[in-house]
């Protein structure tokens, strides 16, 4: 199970840390955005196997800072764990900044910025 803060303002007041963590700081937003837009929001994984941070009735959304070399078997397995979940939804990462398209056995993904995915959001409203 995850806990999200209501307000990323007070996450920080709250729990001070001498490195901010970004990435929990952008999957935090992320997910205030899902809700505020009225989505229901799962979480699905297997126990140290997989994990997809989000996952909507149309969308399934891994979040993390900065796609790196390092990270990304990481991200992209809980992406296309997730696409194999009943229903068709589109594999999203989100990051800071980077934007990319590839396919990961036969799971078309998408990276791009949160700031540009939220305003898609707020378009949708």
């Amino acid at each position: 199970m995850k806990y999200y803060a209501i307000d990323n303002g007070l996450r920080r007041v709250n729990s001070p840390q001498a490195n901010p963590d970004m990435g929990h700081r952008l999957e935090n937003l992320v997910f205030l955005a899902l809700r505020h837009q009225g989505l229901s929001v799962a979480y699905a994984g297997e126990k140290d196997l997989w994990e997809c941070d989000f996952v909507t009735e149309d969308s399934a959304i891994q979040v993390c800072a900065t796609l790196t070399p390092y990270n990304r078997s990481r991200e992209v397995s809980g992406l296309a764990q997730a696409g194999r979940l009943p229903g068709k939804r589109r594999a999203l990462i989100l990051t800071l900044n980077q934007r990319d398209h590839f396919k990961e056995k036969d799971t078309a993904i998408e990276v791009r910025p949160a700031w540009d995915w939220l305003l898609d959001l707020g378009e949708q409203s």
